[in-house]
Order: structure tokens, then sequence, then C-alpha cells
């Protein structure tokens, strides 16, 4: 059975009455119907306000509008909103949580990418150091120029199963490893 939506169903609701006080006046309001009255003292504030409950109620019955005029949550449904915001911030925070633990697992994937990409351009910078290199070597005496080269081909035969690692394979058969 559904209960009548009269001024005396209304009037019986228990509205959120906040009561300030500013200077010498006091202010109170119910936030859920957007009503304020200031009074001298707490008591006639309060009397005020719900006297402006009232004619509010009553407007709005007289018009057919007593369906939009809002009713305050139950507690318990308070009280279960405030647990789904907390259960809806928990997740957030542990999926916040496991994404950055992904990005900070994923880096040295990340850093091994960026540093094959760097390998790649090895053969550049090795033509480009050659060259440079040969210039020097035309400038040298023949003498120096010997001694260098030795050096040069001893270098090279260390670093020799380096570069054979370094090598891509032809077109059509696949590395074995790198």
């Amino acid at each position: 059975m559904t209960k009548a939506r009269d001024l005396q169903y209304f009037m019986k609701i228990n509205y959120t009455v906040i009561l300030r006080r500013k200077g010498d006046l006091y202010y109170s309001f119910i936030p859920e119907l957007s009503l304020i009255a200031e009074g001298k003292d707490a008591n006639e504030a309060c009397k005020k306000l719900e006297n402006e409950k009232e004619v509010y109620f009553k407007r709005m019955i007289e018009s057919g509008n007593q369906e939009m005029i809002k009713e305050p949550l139950p507690l318990r449904a308070r009280n279960k909103l405030l647990e789904e915001l907390g259960m809806f911030f928990a997740k957030t925070f542990i999926a916040g949580a496991l994404i950055t633990v992904f990005v900070l697992g994923s880096l040295p994937f990340v850093d091994d990418v960026l540093i094959g990409r760097r390998l790649n351009q090895i053969p550049t910078k090795i033509r480009v150091a050659a060259e440079h290199y040969v210039d020097k070597l035309a400038a040298m005496s023949p003498e120096d120029r010997e001694q260098t080269r030795q050096k040069l081909r001893k270098i090279i035969q260390e670093i020799r199963p380096f570069l054979d690692e370094l090598k891509t394979p032809p077109e059509g058969k696949s590395a074995g490893h790198i």
C-alpha cells in the first residue's frame, strides 16, 4: 500500500538541517530542498525554516509536482553509497598499482628495443669512423702508418667474434642467436 504523498507526509520526513552562525545572525538550511532561513538566534532560524519548508511543500503539492520533491536517502542507503565509493577507490588504487608494476616491469624490454635500434646504427658509425681514420693514416709517416696497421690488425682479431655475431643473415635464412 502506497502512502499518500500529502503535506502531512512530507512534513514528517526528517531532513538534514544545517545551522550556521555568521556575525549576529543564524542561518539554517536544508540542502536537499535548497531552503534557507535566517534568525537572530538558532530557534528563530529553525522555526522560520520549518515555515519555509511548509510553504514549499504546499506550493509543490498545489502545482501537482509532489513527485519532484526530493526525499533524503535512508541512513542505510547513505552507508551503502559510502561503502561502494570506498570499494571503487580501492579497486582504482589496485588497478593503478598493477599498471605501474607492468610499466616498470616492461622497461627492460623497451630498453632492449632501443639498444637494438642503436646496434643497427653501428655499421654507419663504424664506416664514418673508419673513413676518418683512413684520412689520418694518409697524413702519417710510413713508419707510423705501419705501426698503426699492426695495432689495428690485433684489435680486429680480438673483436672478430663480436663482429660475426652482428652480421645479419642473408635473406631467407634465420639468424641463429643474437
